[in-house]
């Protein structure tokens, strides 16, 4: 990866993730992030070739980890990579943009907009829990101004579910 962002690099990246313990799949996420953030060009062609595989999963998680760490290509990103990804690509890419508390102007634009055209949609709830639990993303969505007020209004009654616990209840009947 510290060539540069090769496709073949990419796949080779995304065979072994699921292979890796914790430590050393961080480091790989995290360089393969930094290079597809490096290289927008190339991270649009990666997430337009592995469109509704399940290495979607890989690549929207380890994205935002470079992005978080390369605050100067979150432009490119927005402009180039965020276009080539499908809706449950974009979900989660921004969901774990909220959660590395990844901010800049053209990210806050981009999770206005998804809010307001995904209310209570699928991933919806997500993204909430996800921004009462980074109220930094959260503070820099009302400091717009352009923040819908039904998602106001849902922030503010957001109650996370308690998990179940299999223990205590069992397997399901």
């Amino acid at each position: 990866m510290a060539g540069g962002c090769r496709l073949r690099d990419v796949h080779l990246a995304l065979c072994l993730l699921p292979e890796l313990p914790v430590g050393p799949r961080t480091f790989l996420e995290t360089a393969l992030g930094r290079a597809l953030a490096r290289h927008p060009r190339q991270a649009e062609q990666a997430f337009r070739q592995f469109v509704g595989s399940p290495q979607i999963s890989d690549l929207a998680h380890a994205l935002p980890r470079g992005l978080a760490q390369m605050a100067d290509t979150r432009e490119a990103f927005v402009q180039h990579v965020l276009p080539a990804m499908d809706e449950e690509a974009r979900f989660q890419t921004l969901y774990r943009l909220v959660r590395a508390d990844v901010r800049s102007a053209e990210i806050v634009s981009v999770l206005l907009a998804w809010l307001r055209d995904h209310h209570r949609q699928r991933g919806y709830t997500p993204l909430l829990g996800a921004l009462h639990n980074h109220p930094a993303v959260w503070k820099c969505l009302l400091a717009t101004g352009r923040l819908d007020r039904r998602v106001v209004t849902d922030f503010r009654n957001y109650r996370s579910e308690p998990s179940e616990r299999i223990e205590e209840t069992g397997p399901p009947a």
